[in-house]
Order: structure tokens, then sequence, then C-alpha cells
């Protein structure tokens, strides 16, 4: 089944910039990508503006990626009405490497696993945690309520999958069906660490 793309760079801090890349059911068209990337802006305001570093902002390419059932790049499109940036204000102290994780949940299972996706947000404040080291109680519950509105919108979001399951590739879109926001401290390692 096809999908599409919409990327948004997360910039402006310590080890920038960070990439979401946050896929749909089928190949939209401007109007239906203009809602998806309407959808997904209200998901990430939803971070809060005081628990983003000073100067970190979240900005949205203009242009929308159409995949195959195959997981090939097709064709692109230019939204027509861009989402404004999303500004961090918060002055506190913050970890380059740390915030927290959304996992996005599906119905759909390939060779025996659930198929599911993973947003990482970091890096966050310190506003955002508790002292004990978790996840502060109440942005927890707000960003898994705001989750899993988007997860549940339309344009479907998607979670896409490439499993190798006896030797054959298999490659999955699958819908969306609810989001969590565990109560721990996420940690994003990469190549660049």
């Amino acid at each position: 089944m096809a999908f599409t793309q919409l990327t948004v760079r997360y910039n402006g801090f310590t080890g920038a910039p960070g990439w979401v890349k946050m896929k749909f059911i089928g190949q939209l068209d401007q109007s239906q990508a203009n809602t998806a990337a309407a959808n997904f802006r209200t998901f990430l305001v939803a971070i809060g503006v005081g628990n983003m570093p000073s100067g970190s902002n979240f900005s949205f390419d203009s242009i929308v990626q159409t995949f195959d059932g195959e997981g090939k790049l097709d064709g692109e499109l230019s939204l027509s009405t861009v989402p404004a940036n999303i500004s961090g204000t918060a002055a506190g102290a913050y970890a380059g490497g740390a915030g927290v994780v959304v996992n996005w949940l599906t119905d759909a299972f390939v060779g025996g696993k659930r198929i599911r996706g993973r947003t990482f947000i970091v890096p966050l404040v310190s506003l955002a945690f508790q002292g004990d080291g978790t996840v502060l109680d109440t942005f927890r519950t707000s960003l898994g309520n705001a989750a899993t509105t988007f997860a549940l919108s339309t344009p479907q979001p998607a979670v896409w999958s490439q499993r190798d399951v006896g030797g054959s590739k298999i490659n999955t879109i699958a819908g969306m069906t609810g989001a969590t926001v565990p109560d721990r401290v996420a940690l994003l390692r990469s190549r660049r660490d």
C-alpha cells in the first residue's frame, strides 16, 4: 500500500538537527497533505514551547513525498499551507540527547511481531521531568492525549515497517490505532555519539 511522508526538522540545540518523518496511509493530494501537516503541528504544539530549549524550533518542510507499496519514492508535492514554526522558550537546563518517546500503536502483525513506531522528542528541558528521574505526570498525560488524538486523525497516520521474515523482505504500512508515552526518560543514541 502506498503512503505519504511529511518531514519536520528540530533545530537550534546542541546535537541538532533532528528529523521527524511522519507517514500517512495512501498518496495524499495537496489538500489532504495540508490537513495532515496541520494535524501533526497540533500534536507538536502539545509538547509545549516551555518544555523546549530557548532557540530550538520545529520547522516543516514544504515538500511532501509519496511512496509506492515497496517503499520507493515515486512523487513529491508542495504544501500550499506550510505550518508555522514552533519555537522553544525555556531557559532551563537540558541534556542534548534526553527527552521522551512516543510509541505509536497499530493492530498489524508481521512475522509474529506487532508493528509499532516511535518518535523521540529530544531535547526537553528539566521542567518536563520529576525529581526521581521520570517524566512529569501532567506533561506525560497531556502529551499522551495529544498523541492519541493525532494517531486517530484523518488522513490516517501510519507506521512503515520493513522486516525480514524467513529470508523474505516484507514491507508493510499500518495505520495507527493509538499512542503511549512511557514514564521514563528516553535517550536518543546515534552514530554521532
